[in-house]
């Protein structure tokens, strides 16, 4: 216990990301996001805590397990961007999607190219939270519209909770990922931990930080 409220009170101190996915993993409920200053913080109820340690064990901020990429056939290595295969320039055929993307909209077609191929079953993508307004929600969703609808950049925190959870209880469903470094870090970790094998795509994005969600209040 000793070492775990010493890491809570690291992640208290600013190292949080607010992934949420130590909520998802917790199994007794103690974990929840509360917005602190516009941003997303994990509050950890003691009472109900049992010091298992699994929510420090899927931190992207405080675990990782080193994968020895650079043992994989044509991996390349480059000190600013790290290791890769290969690099492309892409963007969506679909013109009416492009245009509405931020970037392009390659990542939006490949989903909906994993889904009508049958690649996938379900595909976590982030929409407005219709609770937090000023908040991304990752949702899991098989359905093509709502793809096309979660298009384009969120520039704010995304609550990933409820998407890690359905991913968890659903073993047999086989899903495609989007996140931020931060987010496809603690999900290794939770293919790790938990032994999962249903994440067979991952689409990793840049992030370049964020503002509080309270920024246009100031």
């Amino acid at each position: 216990m000793k070492q775990y409220k010493k890491s809570v009170e690291l992640l208290d101190a600013g190292l949080c990301s607010g992934c949420g996915f130590c909520v998802a993993v917790c199994p007794t409920n103690a974990i929840s996001l509360i917005i602190r200053n516009g941003f997303y913080k994990v509050y950890v109820n003691e009472a109900r805590c049992s010091g298992c340690g699994l929510c420090l064990t899927v931190c992207p901020c405080i675990s990782h397990f080193d994968e020895h990429v650079s043992d994989f056939e044509f991996v390349k290595y480059d000190p600013f961007v790290g290791h890769y295969i290969n690099v492309f320039l892409s963007h969506a055929t679909d013109i009416e999607l492009r245009l509405n993307a931020s970037s392009g909209g390659c990542v939006t077609s490949l989903l909906i190219y994993a889904l009508d191929k049958g690649l996938v079953d379900e595909a976590i993508v982030v929409l407005p939270d219709e609770k937090e307004p000023t908040c991304g929600r990752a949702v899991a969703t098989s359905h093509i519209d709502t793809i096309r609808n979660s298009v384009g950049s969120k520039y704010t925190q995304i609550y990933m909770a409820d998407a890690v959870k359905r991913i968890i209880k659903f073993r047999d469903k086989r899903f495609a990922f989007v996140g931020l470094p931060c987010h496809i870090r603690a999900l290794r970790n939770i293919e790790r931990v938990l032994k999962l094998r249903n994440i067979v795509i991952r689409f990793g994005l840049y992030c370049g930080n964020l503002p509080s969600a309270w920024a246009s209040e100031y």
